[in-house]
C-alpha cells in the first residue's frame, strides 16, 4: 500500500475524530441556546452563543474538511512522486505519523482559540464595567500563548513531516532511504 493511501486513510480517520469532538460542542450550543432563551450573562451581544456555535462548526467543518479532500490533502503533504512506490521505509512511515500527529495536535487547538477570544472579551467587557474578576485577564495571555504555540507546533509537524522524520533518523544514525 503506498504511503499516499495510508495518509489518506489516517486523514480519514482524523476527521471521524474531529466529528465525534464535535457532538459535545454540539450539546454545548444547544445549553447555550437555552442560556439564552433565558436571558444569561453576556447576551447582548450573543457572545456565548455565538461562540457556541463557531466551536461546533470550526470542528464539524474540520471533520469534513479531512474526510472529503483526504486524498488531495495526502498528495500535498506527500509531495509529487516523494512516495510513488508501492513499497515504503519506516522513515516514510514516520513521516506520515508526524503529519497526522501534528493534524490531530491543530485540531484540538481550535475550540482553544475560540476560547481565548471570548474570555478575553468577556474579561475585558467585565474589567470595563467595573466587575471585580477572580481570575485576572494575564492569565488569560498564557493560556493564549500556549493555546496559540500548540496550534503553530501542529502546523509545523503536519507539514513538516518528512523533515522531521529525516531528522530523527539520523540522531539514531540510520540514513534515510
Amino acid at each position: 500500500m503506498p504511503v499516499q493511501s495510508i495518509m489518506s486513510i489516517a486523514m480519514k480517520v482524523l476527521g471521524i475524530y474531529a466529528f465525534i469532538n464535535s457532538i459535545p460542542l454540539f450539546g454545548s450550543l444547544f445549553s447555550a441556546l437555552a442560556m439564552y432563551r433565558q436571558g444569561g450573562v453576556f447576551f447582548e451581544n450573543n457572545l456565548y452563543l455565538i461562540g457556541g456555535a463557531i466551536s461546533f462548526l470550526l470542528m464539524f467543518g474540520a471533520g469534513c474538511v479531512l474526510v472529503i479532500f483526504s486524498d488531495s490533502l495526502a498528495k500535498r503533504v506527500c509531495g509529487p512522486g516523494e512516495f510513488s512506490s508501492e513499497r515504503f521505509n519506516i522513515s516514510d512511515l514516520q513521516s506520515v505519523a508526524f503529519s497526522v500527529t501534528g493534524l490531530l495536535i491543530a485540531i484540538l487547538a481550535i475550540p482553544d482559540i475560540l476560547l481565548v477570544f471570548s474570555n478575553l472579551y468577556a474579561k475585558n467587557r467585565a474589567a470595563q464595567e467595573g466587575v471585580e474578576l477572580v481570575w485576572k485577564i494575564e492569565d488569560e495571555y498564557v493560556f493564549a500563548f500556549s493555546t496559540a504555540v500548540q496550534f503553530i507546533l501542529g502546523i509545523i509537524l503536519f507539514f513538516g513531516g518528512k523533515g522531521l522524520s529525516n531528522l530523527l533518523q539520523r540522531t539514531r544514525g540510520m540514513r534515510p532511504d
